[in-house]
């Protein structure tokens, strides 16, 4: 909803589209059935996924009950439910939740290239749907994962903290809620394509660090994806949109 309102609607409310399944997706469901083996039942890893095994074998260390691929329902009143209920709100599936008295460590695996666009967003809702199914946990250590890149994006959650970070995330879902009632799912393609680019490149295995995405005709102007783009430094970026701007007014 957040990148683009009117997709959301066609995708999720209608439903008239579904998200094709790409190479890379496929890839990110073998690795997770893969890694909920190895850790509940100490399955050997598929070769193609050997690089992850000192990294699962550290996270197999660690004291505590280990709940894998874990569903966490919650209902409009944030009281846990199961994750089918009829009364369901919120639905989230943490890959790895590990329990120790009143310490829990929720990882999600990701399987992408590059960490540098990773959205914390992601581990606050799931730290949040814990502190509800999880009454003992106080403090929930949260990280995403890179398997790939071997990177760590992490953050700390505090059970004194839940009352601010729900706020946060029930105004955003109040927009959403707005847009249904008054039937208004306003379009953002620029930031859709923007995205789409990110992600061709990243799948391509394309450094980006340091550099802006230029499309060769702007997307201001009615550019898409299809009209290429490269990369370049975000001065010279910056640049070239002012003389864009300068044309057109």
């Amino acid at each position: 909803f957040e990148q683009c309102p009117k997709q959301f609607y066609h995708m999720k409310i209608l439903k008239q589209y579904e998200e094709k399944e790409t190479e890379a997706m496929l890839y990110g469901t073998h690795f997770h059935s893969a890694a909920e083996e190895y850790i509940k039942n100490c399955a050997p890893m598929p070769g193609r996924f050997d690089y992850a095994v000192g990294v699962l074998d550290s996270l197999q260390a660690k004291q505590g009950k280990k709940l894998c691929e874990y569903r966490l329902g919650l209902t409009s009143e944030l009281e846990p439910c199961g994750f089918s209920d009829k009364d369901v709100w919120f639905r989230g599936i943490a890959d790895l939740i590990i329990l120790n008295d009143d310490l829990a460590w929720v990882v999600d695996y990701k399987t992408g290239k590059s960490a540098r666009y990773a959205d914390k967003g992601q581990l606050e809702l799931m730290a949040l749907a814990t502190f509800k199914h999880f009454p003992e946990v106080n403090e929930v250590r949260a990280g995403l994962l890179f398997v790939v890149s071997k990177n760590l994006i992490r953050d700390t959650y505090y059970r004194d903290d839940e009352a601010k970070l729900w706020e946060k995330w029930l105004t955003n879902y109040s927009k959403m809620e707005s847009a249904a009632a008054n039937d208004v799912w306003n379009p953002r393609p620029n930031r859709m394509e923007r995205q789409r680019a990110r992600r061709e490149l990243d799948s391509k295995g394309v450094t980006r660090k340091g550099k802006d995405i230029s499309h060769n005709k702007p997307l201001r102007n009615g550019g898409t994806n299809a009209d290429g783009y490269k990369l370049m430094s975000p001065s010279k970026n910056r640049a070239n949109n002012g003389k864009e701007k300068t044309k057109t007014t």
